[in-house]
């Protein structure tokens, strides 16, 4: 009597054909994720950004914003005037005392939403642009606006 031990070709190949399956499923949900947990981390630094520029302008007592990161009470590494970087995103700052500042988040890859935050004396709220991809709307699915 024959034993044979193994497996064969074609028990080999549902096996490849149900893993890339998977695969095809799971990965763009993964990518999916990783872009928000990216916005997210931009919308939080910015939304703290722009608190520290109202504490700022408090302290002043008229509505003056700095373009300076190091003249807030935030506590950034390698802050250079105006930007900051981090693995993610680079920030620009921009402020003076027209009464409006601007913090931007852009992403270092090109990859995913740019969030601009916009505050003084008309706007209090982030605006998420360019995070069209085939799954949808990436700014849609934070809950952004993508215009005033």
């Amino acid at each position: 009597m024959k034993n044979n031990k193994g497996f064969t070709l074609i028990e080999l190949l549902v096996v490849v054909l149900i893993i890339g399956i998977l695969a095809a499923i799971a990965l763009p949900q993964y990518f999916k994720a990783v872009a928000k947990a990216r916005a997210s981390e931009a919308i939080l630094l910015t939304k703290n950004v722009k608190d520290a520029q109202e504490r700022y302008a408090l302290a002043w007592g008229q509505e003056i914003y700095t373009a300076d990161f190091d003249q807030l009470d935030l506590n950034f590494k390698n802050a250079n005037g105006a930007t900051y970087k981090t693995t993610t995103y680079e920030y620009t700052l921009t402020g003076g005392a027209s009464g409006t500042a601007k913090i931007e988040a852009q992403p270092v890859d090109t990859k995913g939403a740019v969030i601009t935050y916009n505050f003084g004396t008309n706007y209090s709220h982030p605006i998420c642009t360019g995070a069209v991809n085939a799954d949808g709307d990436l700014c849609t699915s934070l809950g952004l606006q993508t215009a005033y």
